[in-house]
């Protein structure tokens, strides 16, 4: 009782001075036992780290626990217990005693983790969470391919080792990609060779793509969709040397038989002269016959139309039903001043179309030395020449007849495509024949919504040549 008595009086004495030191203004002294309380009391409650004051009181007596300073109307002698979360201090109320396994957060034991936790994935750690991207060069993005040939494609996958690789093909029935293969990497070498399965063999166009699939911290690839063109899903038996279908939308080609070999072309060369006659010149424009056009071979002008003038679409219809080569002739020297320059602009128009073997020197295809074409050039032509309104409708007219302007000449011609009015969706355009290029014939055919072009180059006679015609239109009717 006498010790709990004069332990009494310390803490009385010790707040009578704060307080007179704060009245005061007294800096030094209030610093001072500002000080000695701060250091006596820095872990409340623990009697290990007890200060100076701490010095007055035995091991084990909690009850008289001094009063903190700065709280005079606090009743003498009410016993405080070491951190009591309900006593708020100098500064507001203390934290409960920390674990003591964490030195930097002795007050704060419901959040042990701090910013930089090896064990936090997302918050510092190194290298946790991290995915390295899959990287696929060296794919082949398009192909157009006969049903004969096969395809390979070697790829390169980073990262590469034991990579599964899955080919899959787009079904348009479903909408859904079907996996139809796989392939896998080897240890430390990401190359692999794709060998597409038979199935683009039975479709036009095909789409397909590959999938790898995620791995060890590599993240999975979905290609972009490869597209596959079939050509000649089965060989026709022509006698043609260079045979073509060509989709005229898009033009694509989807059967060839020595598409890009270069041969004479004979009147299929007129097919060129009309369009640029008709993108250069008025169709109601006057054309004078002069004497090099009346006395080209091949023409049934005859004397009777020297310097007589004809409308440039009587002409047309004269150079694209009967093949007139004299009417080609006037029509070249109308459009461009002369034989010569016509050829250069027919060339350079072939050039604009993407013709790569093709030359012209004549506007009619009289056999002449450097005059040739290659089935997919003239299919582009072709296609080129049938988006003309005018063009499609002369080239699908079996009869014409007229007068011509000056003299008042009479002509009747008939078209010397035999297919047209025979073969149901034949539309045009134009036949050809020399004794060096052979029957040639460029058509065009309707079907289901479509226009095809059909070539044929170098056919034995008409009968082969319209019958080389008849096979690739069966062939459009079972494939397309």
């Amino acid at each position: 009782m006498k010790r709990r008595a004069v332990n009494r009086k310390i803490v009385l004495f010790i707040a009578v001075m704060l307080y007179s030191c704060l009245c005061m203004g007294g800096r030094t002294c209030a610093q001072g036992i500002s000080t000695e309380r701060i250091e006596g009391q820095e872990m409340p409650g623990n009697p290990e780290e007890s200060g100076s004051q701490a010095e007055a009181e035995e091991p084990g007596e909690e009850e008289g626990k001094p009063e903190k300073p700065g709280n005079p109307g606090k009743e003498e002698g009410e016993p405080e217990k070491p951190g009591n979360p309900e006593d708020p201090g100098e500064e507001g109320k203390p934290e409960e005693p920390g674990n003591p396994e964490d030195p930097e957060n002795p007050g704060n034991s419901e959040n042990p983790e701090e910013p930089g936790n090896p064990e936090d994935p997302g918050n510092g750690s190194e290298g946790a969470g991290n995915v390295i991207e899959t990287a696929v060069s060296g794919m082949k993005m398009s192909y157009e391919k006969t049903a004969a040939s096969e395809i390979r494609d070697t790829i390169t996958i980073t990262p590469g080792d034991e990579r599964t690789v899955s080919l899959q093909m787009y079904q348009p029935s479903s909408g859904e990609w079907k996996k139809k293969c796989s392939f896998s990497t080897g240890i430390g070498d990401g190359r692999v060779t794709l060998v597409y399965p038979k199935a683009w063999k039975k479709a036009n166009t095909s789409l397909w793509r590959i999938v790898i699939d995620a791995k060890d911290g590599c993240s999975g690839y979905i290609s972009d969709p490869v597209t596959i063109t079939t050509r000649n899903r089965k060989e026709l038996n022509l006698k043609a040397r260079s045979a073509l279908i060509m989709e005229m939308e898009s033009g694509q080609i989807f059967y060839g038989k020595s598409l890009n070999t270069r041969r004479p072309n004979a009147s299929t060369t007129k097919i060129m002269t009309a369009i640029l006659a008709l993108e250069k010149k008025k169709l109601n424009s006057k054309v004078r016959i002069t004497a090099e056009a009346v006395y080209t071979p091949y023409s049934v002008l005859g004397t009777r139309a020297l310097n007589d003038r004809a409308s440039m679409k009587q002409l047309l219809y004269l150079t694209l039903l009967p093949s007139d080569n004299g009417a080609a002739t006037a029509l070249a020297i109308h459009t461009g001043g002369s034989v010569k320059n016509f050829a250069k602009m027919m060339n350079q128009k072939a050039k604009e179309l993407g013709c790569t073997n093709t030359s012209f020197k004549n506007p009619h295809g009289l056999h002449a030395k450097k005059h040739y074409t290659s089935a997919k050039d003239l299919a582009l032509i072709t296609r080129y020449a049938m988006g003309n309104k005018t063009f499609r409708k002369i080239v699908n007219t079996r009869f014409c007849k007229f007068r011509t302007k000056k003299k008042k000449n009479k002509y009747a011609m008939y078209s010397t495509n035999r297919l047209l009015g025979e073969v149901d969706g034949i539309c045009g355009v134009k036949t050809g024949f020399t004794n060096q290029a052979q029957n040639c014939f460029s058509g065009a055919y309707k079907y289901n919504g479509k226009t095809y072009i059909t070539i044929v180059l170098g056919s034995p006679g008409i009968a082969a040549c319209h019958k080389d015609t008849k096979r690739l239109i069966s062939y459009i009717n079972r494939y397309m």
